[in-house]
């Protein structure tokens, strides 16, 4: 996800002629000497080929790769804990790690009411896994004042659904746009659009 710097390097050839040998020339220490030029490649937002750019862009590139790295990191950590908390039958406060995730308040709120009306209805789910299928970048779009945003989609149909004990059948594949926010140091989850049920993952 990162460009790569190429150097160039400036080679000196010693020209020998013909006839009886001749000391080796020494190069000339009158005029100044010129150090290497780097030069600077990045890669688009959005991926596709490298092409050349100033060390600002590439510092650019640096921060915003790292950026979208911690925040696909931080969507696995959150997918984790809610499989976590769908297995133990939902929870009626957010936990420790959801808190940790999760920065936006409206996105705080509503997974508050999930894991709620999940104990409520006597939802858990039981084997499988939740499998983060797409992940990918969307450049250019903002919400809420998040920093970057990503496109996510979710397998959970290896893993079934239970309510008080009886077997309901497969969880289902989700797909949704997710904004991430810097927030104390953090890269977290700030909020999301165009949340829904797909078929298959893309």
């Amino acid at each position: 996800m990162v460009g790569r710097r190429a150097w160039i390097a400036l080679v000196s050839l010693a020209l020998v002629g013909c006839g009886p040998a001749q000391p080796t020339a020494t190069p000339s220490s009158s005029g100044p000497v010129v150090a290497p030029t780097p030069t600077f490649m990045c890669t688009p937002e959005a991926g596709g080929s490298s092409s050349p750019c100033t060390e600002r862009e590439y510092r650019e590139m640096q921060e915003r790769d790292a950026m979208y790295a911690e925040a696909e990191q931080t969507y696995r950590r959150f997918l984790t804990e809610d499989y976590r908390v769908a297995r133990a039958g939902g929870a009626t406060k957010l936990s420790d790690e959801f808190l940790a995730v999760i920065g936006g308040e409206r996105m705080r709120a509503g997974k508050l009411a999930d894991v709620r009306a999940t104990k409520k209805g006597g939802y858990s789910v039981r084997g499988g896994s939740y499998e983060l299928k797409t992940v990918r970048r969307i450049p250019g779009r903002e919400l809420e004042g998040s920093d970057v945003a990503m496109a996510m989609c979710v397998d959970a149909t290896s893993a079934t659904i239970y309510q008080r004990g009886k077997r309901i059948g497969p969880s289902v594949v989700t797909a949704e746009d997710v904004y991430f926010k810097r927030v104390d140091g953090a890269v977290k989850i700030w909020t999301n659009s165009n949340a829904r049920k797909v078929a298959k993952c893309g």
